[in-house]
């Protein structure tokens, strides 16, 4: 028989070609916000699913530590249901239960971008997936259950 054809996405604009994506939901003060930059590649957060989004990291995890290339695609990878949010934050919680990562080669670049879409069932079990993306193509993939509760 034939062997099975694998899709791999081809690389996404550039993110010097997108605009700055702030996310709405971040009180004042330092945090997540101020470590990350965002660039909106296409999608709206909070209103459509799948959105594409680039993440860079604006400091190292670790003081005078290089960043490593892993390293970026997990921080990336970790924002998979935040990115691809589908129900208002102020009126539920989204658990992470867990969180998989699959990469098939080392990302090149400071910027990792996510295709990003997350699935609410009626049982409040939501599953969030992504492919990961470099100016390249494809690197691997996300999969990520949550637990969702009105708050």
């Amino acid at each position: 028989g034939e062997s099975p054809q694998i899709t791999v996405e081809t690389p996404p604009p550039s993110p010097e070609s997108c605009p700055a994506l702030q996310l709405p939901f971040f009180p004042d003060g330092p945090g997540y916000h101020h470590a990350v930059e965002l660039r909106a590649i296409d999608g709206t957060w909070g209103d459509e699913n799948p959105i594409t989004t680039w993440f860079r990291m604006r400091q190292p995890l670790l003081d005078d530590t290089p960043t490593r290339p892993l390293e970026r695609v997990m921080f990336a990878a970790d924002a998979t249901s935040g990115i691809a949010a589908c129900l208002p934050f102020d009126g539920f919680t989204f658990v992470n239960t867990d969180l998989s990562v699959h990469v098939g080669r080392p990302p090149t670049g400071e910027w990792i971008a996510l295709r990003a879409a997350t699935v609410v069932g009626a049982n409040g079990v939501a599953c969030a997936h992504a492919t990961i993306l470099d100016s390249l193509g494809q690197v691997g993939v996300v999969g990520e259950t949550l637990v969702v509760r009105k708050r």
